[in-house]
């Protein structure tokens, strides 16, 4: 849109022609045709519209010209409208101003001549392709300015801008790609001005006019790449030294992605990305330092940047609403939507901006109406069209006739009486927004301040209007002089009424109401800011209201109070009337911010002026805002009588609550308590948002005579992060709740997922969760019971949290100490004693919590058990360090359930009782087949029967339960032994699968990594069918490591050719470990002791060969042998015998035996000798360990070796084998064939 002459030319479709040209004068019946240039419906298509000396400049397409379109003039009229050049006048030839292919016919003025890219159309003109043209309106004056990519190339020039009365633009001279050129309108004086990416690489894009370059502070700003930093914004004089980069916005060579240069006032806007917010508005004063995004507004993708009235307008994106008109004075408090047009999420998509009359003309969609002309009546927010109304006087009568003035009849002094209901009056019949202000005289006050007194309801405000007593001289911010005084808080009189929208209550006492100080219904879009509401600046003689202080009802985007002090409303005393009004209420409305407010209290909101009801009610209403993160947005509400805030009813979804004081002073520190909750979702108030993870978005809501928060009866899926509940400000002391989270019949909550809250110094349990309704409440990385640091104590009286009836409550990641009552508590049954059947399927999880200790593991402790499990089934607590608790680190007790519950990988320690107690009645002893009954079926532990010290670190034990099931085993390391001795689980180890015999007997081998000499090893066993678990077992002490001399060694033989015996010749040998040997004894030698009878190990008079016993001759050619081998753990056996006598057990046939698994007790073991054996004297060897994989040389950490000389024989009718040891032989009778 283009105003030239002062007529508005535009180009439109009116369903019957195509696009054309169009104009108009702000009038619907001024805005026309000018002419049809492409007859029919097909569209010319009129663009670059631009005035010089009142003419209109322009191009479009005609029947007879080319495709692309020709340069047109317009006077207004159809018969003015014509080509500029035909080519038909002496001395001029034809051209195409060329827009297309991806160039710009951007027509720019400079002076008195019109400068833009064309290519001539005459056969036998040879002056080039896309060069700089000019003209002066005249086919005379329509030149080359020069050909600046000679021959027939083209140099397509682009950005055309006029600086100071000189033309800048971009150009490709087929040199050094396209670079910044100036010119004078002269083909001397049209010349480069640096090349900013050296050699022919070009620095400015190929493309694009609109928004690409800015004249600010009378230098070019525009954006180019040098080929080290991307495209970025830089700024030129003319001159090479004078173009230099103003800002690196975006490091590496991505570049920023800027666009849309605008110049309003002393600051130069844009658009960018810098690569991590998102493209959003930037500004810059031509300095490095002071170019800055606007504000912290995410990423609005700005478009169709335009100045009016001082202020910049553009078109903005935001989720909620959509792409919508919006405006910026360069603050971030300054950079707002103006309307949402389309409402909610939809685009309006504003565009085309022009200015005709004194107004901002725009084209946009309401959703209804299809993209059509808007303006904009008055540009400021809310800003006034006309002379205000001023009120003089603090009478009560209605104006005398309605005729755009504002006059009771009655004087004041010289000047026509005009009183609040006259203005109003007179306002709501003038068309747009009209300003009310305040000017009484000084001898009409009372006390210092202007008392109305108010007889009967003053008339809505019907139109939209600025009511500002602020204006009222006296008036200080907090301590409003005008005051609206109603007849008495059980009159059916209302204060103020507003229907009309787009309104500003500014700077009232407003009190003494039967009904609302203030309603806003229906229409939305006004600014409640700077009042007081229910009472005045003293803030105790006043008698309040008798309903809602502030009702918003039916009505949207509506603003309660400012983040700057000076916009806070006091909102206080209301609702006295007996119906328990609130302080504010929004009813059926959303999209509405209550923001920087007190509410509850006096006006320094440090003592309580109590609501009698609650203080914000948000009632089936959504996506409302209390409080917000930005600076000052948080209100004070405290003092009420009933909640801080309550949402409540099935609409009441997507709410939030944030930076918020409720129950505390506005220091933060002192108690100023709310007679029920802070906070109350009920009845069905879903998806709201109490605090948002973020320092800037937390919540303090402390001191409350009841919970701190309360979602209740059906309020599913709210989140509550990152807030303080239960301490000061700070976050460092107690200011108590009674409970500080309490979730009843409630789903799918989450608390602290998105940002942990600090849930402490309540007197009653840090959270609180129950009700059979109740399902799948998450709660995550809160501190329960700790300070803000989660270092230091600040419990909550009773449990840090407890789970009373609820199902799938997952408590993962907090910290849970300090506590005086449980860490973590699941009771099967709810707060009032009713047990819910699903109990028997309770699903709760406590999985990788602190409980006990603080972040650092320094000992917090909680008053009785860690972790208690009543009357409740099938939950799992895992992974959690559960230590220095009052009592046991984790108790289940049965009464209707109280199976099922699985604990597992937990470090558990340094409780003053069990580590883990099932029936809380000390250690519970394991019987027959495990057939008691009782909590977690009262599961037998393991019992640990040897451990093996460094460097194996071995756990060799039992397990008798029920036959045949699988179990699993997780063992653990302690420092030392619980006074018990059967101890608790310090280091969790490792799990391993046990399964049980027909007799219910298991065996486990396992190893442990942490553990050290003098601490102990304790054991518990899970039902994989079931998740029952056991108790700890009994705490086995970790022997210390074996000294040097403590090796068992062969005595086989040894020698030249001989078996390798000696440690010289790597014999084997086993560290000595009383836990696992073969036979009955095992002794340490300082050598091996070879023997020709393998006897050398019993020279100190004692055999420890005791280990095996041959069940039957050895005979020769593959026959069937067998061996009984007597062990006292479970371990694995190789062993090898020399068959064919080469005095070595090298050959493979020389192994019998490889990794044989082997349980305590005798094991009755087979082989076939190998065909290739020989008849003879020979020698075997027998080596035990619990890892296995051993040859006959060499070290292994367990374990025994044991050598024998054997006899192999050939068949005979009657075999006696001497043994060469005692016990080591059995004589045979038999009859064996010859072979």
């Amino acid at each position: 849109m283009t105003d030239a002459g002062g007529t508005l030319f535009f180009s439109a479709k009116d369903g019957v022609n195509g696009y054309e040209l169009w104009k108009s004068d702000g009038t619907e019946a001024g805005t026309v045709l000018v002419k049809n240039i492409y007859p029919g419906s097909t569209s010319s298509s009129p663009r670059f519209l631009t005035d010089l000396n009142g003419t209109l400049i322009f191009v479009a397409r005609d029947v007879a010209g080319p495709s692309g379109g020709m340069l047109l003039k317009s006077d207004g009229t159809a018969a003015g409208t014509v080509l500029v050049n035909d080519g038909t006048e002496p001395g001029t030839y034809n051209y195409q101003p060329v827009f297309s292919s991806g160039f710009n016919a951007f027509l720019t003025r400079v002076d008195d001549s019109v400068f833009f890219a064309a290519k001539p159309l005459h056969p036998y003109v040879s002056t080039g392709g896309v060069e700089l043209w000019k003209t002066d309106g005249t086919a005379i004056g329509t030149v080359l300015v020069r050909n600046i990519n000679s021959g027939y190339d083209d140099s397509n020039p682009t950005r055309l801008i006029d600086i100071n009365g000189g033309l800048f633009f971009a150009a490709d001279d087929g040199e050094t790609g396209k670079e910044l050129w100036t010119s004078d309108g002269t083909e001397a004086g049209t010349q480069r001005v640096t090349d900013i990416c050296p050699g022919f690489c070009g620095s400015i894009g190929i493309s694009g006019d609109f928004g690409t370059t800015a004249n600010f502070k009378g230098q070019l700003f525009f954006f180019a790449d040098d080929g080290v930093h991307g495209e970025e914004l830089w700024k030129s004089d003319g001159t090479a030294a004078g173009t230099v980069m103003v800002k690196d916005i975006r490091s590496g060579t991505e570049g920023s992605d800027i666009y849309s240069l605008l110049t309003v006032g002393d600051t130069l806007f844009f658009r960018a990305d810098d690569g991590v917010v998102g493209t959003r508005l930037w500004k810059t004063d031509g300095t490095t330092a002071g170019t800055v995004a606007v504000g912290d507004h995410p990423s609005s993708a700005p478009l169709a940047l335009t100045e009016f009235d001082g202020l910049l307008y553009f078109s903005g994106y935001s989720i909620e609403a959509g792409r919508e008109l919006w405006v910026s004075d360069g603050t971030s408090n300054g950079t707002m939507q103006v309307y949402d047009l389309n409402t909610g999420p939809y685009d309006a998509s504003p565009g085309n901006f022009g200015i005709l009359k004194g107004a901002l003309v725009f084209s946009a969609t309401d959703g209804a109406t299809g993209y059509e002309l808007w303006k904009l009546v008055c540009p400021q927010e809310f800003g006034v069209c006309g002379e205000p109304f001023e009120v003089n006087s603090v009478g009560d009568s209605v104006d005398q006739v309605i005729d755009g003035f504002c006059a009771t009849g009655n004087t004041v002094g010289a000047e026509d009486e005009c009183t609040l209901r006259a203005a109003i009056q007179e306002s709501n019949a003038t068309e747009g927004i009209q300003k009310v202000t305040f000017d009484i005289p000084p001898g009409q006050a009372t006390g210092g301040v202007f008392i109305i007194n108010v007889g009967s309801s003053l008339p809505h405000v019907s139109g939209p209007a600025v009511i500002d007593a602020t204006t009222q001289p006296g008036y200080l911010p907090g301590s409003p002089v005008v005051e609206l005084k109603g007849p008495g808080v059980t009159s059916p009189v209302w204060g103020l009424q507003i229907s009309a929208g787009d309104t500003a209550i500014r700077g009232f006492s407003i009190y003494g109401f039967g009904k609302n100080g203030i309603l806003m219904e229906d229409e939305g879009g006004n600014v409640i800011e700077s009042n007081i509401v229910g009472s005045n600046a003293q803030s105790i003689a006043a008698p309040g209201n008798g309903e809602d202080g502030i009702l918003v009802l039916n009505s949207s985007g509506n603003v309660i109070g400012g983040s700057a002090p000076a916009k806070r409303n006091v909102i206080s005393r209301n609702g006295l009337s007996g119906t328990g009004g609130c302080g504010i209420a929004l009813q059926s409305s959303s999209d509405n911010r209550v923001i920087g407010n007190f509410v509850g209290t006096d006006v320094t909101g440090m003592q309580s002026r109590e609501n009698v009801g609650s203080g914000v009610c948000v009632i089936n209403s959504g996506f409302n805002a209390i409080g917000g993160s930005g600076p000052n947005d948080g209100n004070v509400i405290s003092g009420n009588s009933k909640n801080g805030i309550i949402i409540r009813d099935a609409q009441s979804g997507s709410n939030s609550i944030l930076a918020n004081i409720v129950g505390l002073n506005q220091a933060g520190d002192g108690v100023v308590a709310n007679g029920h909750n802070g906070v109350l979702v009920s009845l069905a108030g879903v998806g709201n948002l109490i605090g948002d993870g973020t320092t800037a978005g937390r919540n303090t809501i402390s001191g409350n005579a009841w919970s701190g928060i309360d979602v209740s009866a059906g309020s599913g899926s709210n989140e509550i992060d990152g807030n303080f509940i239960g301490t000061n400000a700070a976050g460092n002391a107690a200011r108590a709740n009674d409970v500080g989270i309490l979730i009843r019949d409630s789903p799918t909550n989450r608390i602290g997922v998105n940002g942990g809250n600090a849930i402490s110094g309540n007197t009653g349990h840090g959270l609180l969760v129950t009700g059979d309704y109740t399902d799948s409440t998450q709660i995550q990385d809160n501190f329960i019971g700790a300070d803000i640091t989660g270092l230091v104590p600040l419990g909550n009286w009773l449990d840090g949290v407890r789970v009373s009836g609820a199902r799938n409550t997952i408590i993962t990641g907090n910290v849970i100490a300090a506590n005086g009552g449980y860490g973590v508590a699941i009771f099967g049954a709810d707060e009032f004693g009713a047990t819910n059947p699903n109990q028997a399927n309770a699903g709760n999880l406590v999985s990788s919590n602190f409980v006990g200790a603080d972040i650092g593991g320094s000992i917090l402790g909680n008053g009785i058990d860690g972790v208690t499990i009543n009357d409740s089934s099938r939950n799992r607590v895992s992974d959690n360090i559960i230590q220095s608790n009052g009592s046991a680190g984790v108790t289940v007790v049965n009464l209707t359930w109280g199976s099922g519950n699985l604990i597992s990988g937990n470090e558990i320690f340094a409780n003053t009782a069990l580590g883990i107690d099932l029936g809380s009645d000390f250690v519970t002893p394991n019987d027959p087949f495990d057939a008691d009954l009782g909590a977690n079926a009262l599961q037998n532990f393991p019992v640990v029967t040897t451990v093996i010290g460094q460097p194996l670190n071995l756990v060799l034990g039992t397990l008798h339960s029920a036959p045949f099931k699988t179990y699993t085993v997780e063992v653990f390391s302690n420092s030392a032994a619980d006074p018990s001795d059967y101890g608790e689980g310090e280091i969790f180890e490792g799990a391993f699968t046990v399964t049980t015999d027909a007799a219910g007997d298991g065996f486990l081998l396992a190893g442990f990594g942490q553990g050290n000499s003098g601490g102990c090893i304790t054991a518990t066993a899970r039902d994989r069918s079931t998740g029952d678990t056991s108790e700890f077992s009994f705490c086995e002490t970790i022997p210390p490591p074996p000294g040097p001399m403590d090796l068992d060694f062969g005595d086989a033989p040894d020698g030249d050719g001989g078996y390798p015996t000696l440690l010289i010749n790597n014999g084997a040998r086993h560290q000595i470990n009383l836990g696992v040997f073969m036979g009955s004894l095992v002794d340490g030698d300082p050598n091996g002791q070879p023997n020709n009878d393998a006897t050398g190990d019993d020279g100190d008079g004692s055999s420890d060969e005791d280990g095996i016993d041959f069940v039957g001759p050895l005979v020769a050619h593959s026959f069937p042998a067998s061996v009984r081998v007597s062990v006292n753990s479970i371990g694995k056996l190789n062993a090898w015998i020399d068959f064919n006598g080469d005095g070595d057990w090298d050959d493979e046939s020389d192994r019998i035996f490889t990794d044989e698994p082997l349980v305590p007790g005798p094991n009755n073991v087979s082989f076939i000798t190998p065909a290739e054996s020989i008849a003879g004297e020979t020698f075997a060897r027998f080596r035990f360990s619990t890892e296995g994989g051993l040859g006959p040389i060499g070290p292994a950490l367990d374990g025994e070796v044991e050598d024998y000389a054997v006899e192999i024989i050939d068949s005979v009718d009657v075999i006696f084998i001497d043994g060469f040891e005692s016990g080591g032989f059995t004589a045979w009778s038999s009859s064996v064939p010859q072979g």
